[in-house]
Protein backbone atom coordinates (compact mmCIF):
# COMPACT_ATOMS: atom_id res chain seq x y z
CA UNK A 1 0.00 0.00 0.00
CA UNK A 2 1.35 3.43 -0.60
CA UNK A 3 2.26 5.90 2.06
CA UNK A 4 1.20 9.08 2.03
CA UNK A 5 4.43 10.73 1.05
CA UNK A 6 4.60 7.88 -1.59
CA UNK A 7 1.42 9.48 -3.18
CA UNK A 8 2.77 13.04 -2.97
CA UNK A 9 5.91 12.47 -5.08
CA UNK A 10 3.78 10.40 -7.53
CA UNK A 11 1.58 13.57 -7.25
CA UNK A 12 4.16 16.25 -8.05
CA UNK A 13 5.70 14.49 -10.76
CA UNK A 14 2.47 13.73 -12.43
CA UNK A 15 2.41 18.05 -12.98
CA UNK A 16 5.81 17.62 -14.43
CA UNK A 17 6.82 16.69 -18.18
CA UNK A 18 7.85 12.88 -18.52
CA UNK A 19 11.31 14.26 -19.12
CA UNK A 20 11.45 16.34 -15.74
CA UNK A 21 10.03 12.98 -13.33
CA UNK A 22 13.45 11.61 -14.04
CA UNK A 23 14.64 15.35 -12.77
CA UNK A 24 12.75 15.31 -9.59
CA UNK A 25 13.79 11.67 -8.73
CA UNK A 26 17.02 12.76 -9.60
CA UNK A 27 16.95 15.83 -7.52
CA UNK A 28 14.93 14.11 -4.54
CA UNK A 29 17.96 11.65 -4.61
CA UNK A 30 20.58 14.26 -4.60
CA UNK A 31 19.09 16.69 -2.11
CA UNK A 32 18.75 13.20 0.38
CA UNK A 33 22.25 12.44 0.03
CA UNK A 34 23.54 15.79 0.58
CA UNK A 35 21.32 16.27 3.68
CA UNK A 36 22.64 13.00 5.34
CA UNK A 37 26.26 13.91 4.33
CA UNK A 38 25.88 17.29 6.93
CA UNK A 39 23.36 15.16 9.56
CA UNK A 40 23.90 11.62 9.44
CA UNK A 41 21.07 11.19 11.83
CA UNK A 42 18.38 13.73 9.52
CA UNK A 43 15.22 11.49 9.14
CA UNK A 44 13.32 13.97 7.10
CA UNK A 45 12.77 14.67 2.90
CA UNK A 46 12.67 17.95 0.71
CA UNK A 47 9.24 19.05 -0.14
CA UNK A 48 7.99 17.21 -3.26
CA UNK A 49 6.05 20.76 -3.82
CA UNK A 50 8.89 22.81 -3.67
CA UNK A 51 11.14 20.13 -5.62
CA UNK A 52 8.96 20.47 -8.58
CA UNK A 53 8.32 23.90 -8.39
CA UNK A 54 12.47 24.72 -9.13
CA UNK A 55 12.16 22.43 -11.94
CA UNK A 56 10.00 24.10 -13.53
CA UNK A 57 11.49 27.09 -12.98
CA UNK A 58 14.68 25.61 -14.84
CA UNK A 59 17.12 23.84 -12.30
CA UNK A 60 19.27 21.66 -14.05
CA UNK A 61 21.76 19.60 -12.71
CA UNK A 62 25.37 20.96 -14.30
CA UNK A 63 27.17 17.84 -16.17
CA UNK A 64 30.10 16.55 -14.41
Amino acid sequence: MPTKKTDQWAEMGATLPADDQSLLRQFRADYLAAARLHHATWTGGPSPKILAELIRQGWRKRPD
